[in-house]
């Protein structure tokens, strides 16, 4: 029995031993073989399939093809500058009309009366006019009168001072001679008669001598009242011309209202501004108008030439300069109409970003219109040509857009570019790529750098 225990102990010990030692063994060997196995299956597992293309220069000149409005040239609106109503309206919508033509006629017959009232108010200061410039004549001769007064009394007062000095010398001589004579008297040497006379002759030139001196004072007293005269006379003239000049003043005034009374009923007639095409009328017969409102009797555009309003995005205005041909469509035509760019706004809308440029072209078929929309085409030089590479060669992952480029081994590479301008099916890649790379077609997000691939046949 013991013997049989001890062989059974022995087997069990021998059994330990041998599971204690399958994983040093055996273990080795399957991992090996595992790992073989997955060789194996990797090996028979075939490479991923891309197709590749080659980026292509990008040109100098870029089409860019956007919206655009019509207008005219010359756009305006004709509004009534005199109140009164419309007598009749010679021209309509869509009618052609040339500078200056009648477009309508209106009629305001308090206007005609307020120029009659103005041509009376005229014709009244007028004869004011010529009354006051009369006594302006008037004055001037009595004036004439003052001075030829004036003159005569100093004429008058030389005469009498001459004729003074005159009777002076003969009353200096009549009294030294009478002196004589009554010395003479007294020796008895002439008779008394004789002195008696030199008495006489003395006595009488003393008197002419103070009439002389009466003379003087009444010829000073004519010259004092002519002079008084001259200038009251000088004084109505100054008066006389400041009538002349009011009533000249009052009858420009007169002539200035009635101008503008005649000005007011030529616009009664409203005429055209520019040849062009009549495209609103808001007016009919009958109707009342008044100057400086807000609502336009007419409005008129002319369509010889016509522009083209077209905004430009910020990445190609640089490019747009005056002089730049610009190729025009119609909605639904195939005619190209060629147009240049006249002028741009030079600063940029700060909301859209946009340059807005004006394009004029002639309308020698009368295809254009105002108010029409169109295509404009520019062909606006690149900033920056860079390279252009399908949209489908483009992969954008978090860290910005990328490329997957084919290497000599077929092993990838991932490459950062910067992108220009967005072509549609195409983009421009102005940053990343030398033009010599082999791009990978519809890459996938999770293509890496190293990943070995196959080329499709």
């Amino acid at each position: 029995m013991k013997k049989h225990f001890g062989l059974f102990s022995l087997m069990l010990l021998l059994g330990i031993l041998l599971l204690g030692l399958v994983p040093f063994g055996l273990l080795p060997r399957w991992r090996d073989q595992s790992q073989q196995r997955e060789a194996r299956a990797a090996t028979l597992q075939p490479l991923p399939l891309v197709a590749t293309v080659k980026p292509v220069q990008g040109d100098t000149r870029q089409s860019l093809q956007l919206p655009a409005s019509l207008s005219g040239v010359h756009e305006t609106t004709v509004y009534a500058r005199a109140d009164g109503y419309v007598r009749n309206y010679l021209v309509d919508i869509g009618d052609k009309v040339r500078q200056g033509q009648v477009l309508a006629q209106l009629e305001a017959p308090e206007l005609e009366e307020s120029l009659a009232q103005a041509q009376a108010q005229i014709a009244s200061g007028q004869a004011g006019l010529q009354q006051a410039r009369t006594e302006v004549l008037r004055a001037q001769a009595a004036v004439l009168q003052s001075q030829a007064e004036v003159e005569g009394a100093r004429a008058d007062i030389e005469q009498a001072e001459a004729d003074r000095r005159q009777r002076d010398s003969d009353s200096q001589f009549a009294s030294r001679s009478n002196q004589r004579w009554q010395a003479l008297l007294k020796e008895e040497a002439v008779s008394l008669q004789e002195a008696d006379q030199r008495a006489s002759t003395f006595q009488g030139s003393v008197a002419s001598l103070q009439a002389s001196g009466q003379r003087i004072e009444a010829a000073r007293s004519r010259l004092r009242s002519a002079q008084a005269r001259l200038q009251a006379m000088r004084s109505e003239i100054a008066a006389a011309q400041s009538r002349v000049d009011s009533a000249a003043a009052q009858v420009g005034a007169y002539q200035a209202a009635a101008r503008r009374i005649e000005r007011q009923l030529e616009f009664l007639t409203v005429r055209a501004p520019l040849t062009g095409v009549v495209t609103e009328r808001n007016i009919d017969a009958g109707s009342l108008v008044s100057a400086g409102t807000s609502k336009p009797l007419y409005k008129l555009a002319s369509v010889d030439r016509i522009k083209v309003y077209v905004d430009v995005p910020q990445s190609n205005s640089a490019g747009v300069v005056p002089g730049l041909a610009a190729d025009i469509t119609l909605p639904g035509s195939q005619r190209v109409i060629q147009g240049k760019v006249v002028r741009t706004t030079v600063s940029l809308d700060s909301k859209t970003r946009t340059l807005r440029t004006e394009i004029q072209v002639k309308n020698e078929l009368g295809l254009l219109a105002p108010g029409m929309s169109a295509e404009v085409k520019l062909h606006v030089p690149a900033q920056q040509p860079g390279w252009i590479i399908p949209a489908a060669a483009l992969t954008i992952r978090p860290e910005g857009p990328r490329v997957v480029v084919l290497q000599p081994d077929y092993s990838l590479r991932i490459v950062p570019v910067q992108v220009g301008a967005d072509l549609g099916k195409q983009v421009q890649i102005v940053d990343g790529l030398r033009g010599r790379e082999n791009l990978v077609l519809l890459p996938t997000d999770t293509m890496v750098d190293g990943q070995k691939v196959a080329i499709k046949s």
